[in-house]
C-alpha cells in the first residue's frame, strides 16, 4: 500500500524511542528524521498502513516528545544478518507537537518554512496526502538495491518525471537504481 508524501531532505538523529502498535510496546531508535517522517530501527511487527505511536527520548527533560505516525515501509532482515542490518520502519509523521519541529530544526542545513496546518492540541498536521503542491503531480517512482534484490515504491509529488527520479533517489540514498517512473 503507498501514500503519497512529499520528498523532504532527511537528517541522521541517533535517538531511542518506544514505538507502539497494536497495543504492544517495543523499543527503538530513530535514525533519520524530517519535517514529514523518520525511520526508526525496531523488531516491532508493525506493517505497512498500520497506525503507530513513537515517544521520543529528546533533550534533558523525562518528558517524550509522542507523534501520531503511519508505517510506509519496513525493513525485513533475516535473524542471522542482523549483525549487519537491523530491521526497522519507515514512518509518515501524522500529528507531532512543537517540540518536534524544534527538535528537526536543530538539525544542519533545514528549512523549517511556515507552520503547518494544525491537527489540535498543539500539534501539527504532517502530510502532504491531502493533494498535490501547485504544479505537481502524483508519480511512483519504483527502485531497486544497487547490486541487490531490495526493491521499494515510492509515491510522491513531482513536476516532472524526472524531478520525481531525482527526489526519489534523494529519499533512499545511495545504493539504488530507478527502475521506472509512473505518473498516477
Amino acid at each position: 500500500m503507498a501514500f503519497p508524501m512529499q520528498v523532504q531532505t532527511r537528517f541522521r538523529k541517533r535517538v531511542p524511542c518506544q514505538l507502539t502498535a497494536s497495543g504492544q510496546s517495543y523499543a527503538g531508535i530513530v535514525i533519520n528524521v524530517s519535517r514529514g517522517g523518520l525511520f526508526v530501527q525496531t523488531t516491532a511487527g508493525a506493517r505497512p498502513g498500520q497506525r503507530v505511536r513513537v515517544a521520543l527520548s529528546v533533550g534533558p527533560g523525562p518528558t517524550p516528545i509522542v507523534l501520531g505516525a503511519r508505517v510506509i515501509w519496513k525493513r525485513v532482515v533475516a535473524p542471522h544478518l542482523r549483525a549487519v542490518s537491523q530491521p526497522g520502519v519507515g514512518l509518515q509523521i501524522h500529528t507531532a507537537p512543537d517540540a518536534y519541529y524544534d527538535f528537526v530544526a536543530g538539525s544542519p542545513g533545514i528549512r523549517t518554512g511556515g507552520a503547518a496546518p494544525t491537527a489540535g492540541d498543539g500539534e501539527r498536521a504532517a502530510g502532504s496526502a491531502r493533494g498535490a503542491p501547485n504544479g505537481s503531480a502524483r508519480f511512483r517512482v519504483r527502485v531497486k538495491q544497487a547490486g541487490g534484490t531490495r526493491t521499494r515504491a515510492l509515491t510522491l509529488f513531482a513536476a516532472t518525471p524526472s524531478e520525481a527520479r531525482r527526489h526519489a533517489l534523494a529519499q533512499v540514498g545511495e545504493g539504488w537504481d530507478v527502475l521506472e517512473v509512473e505518473a498516477l
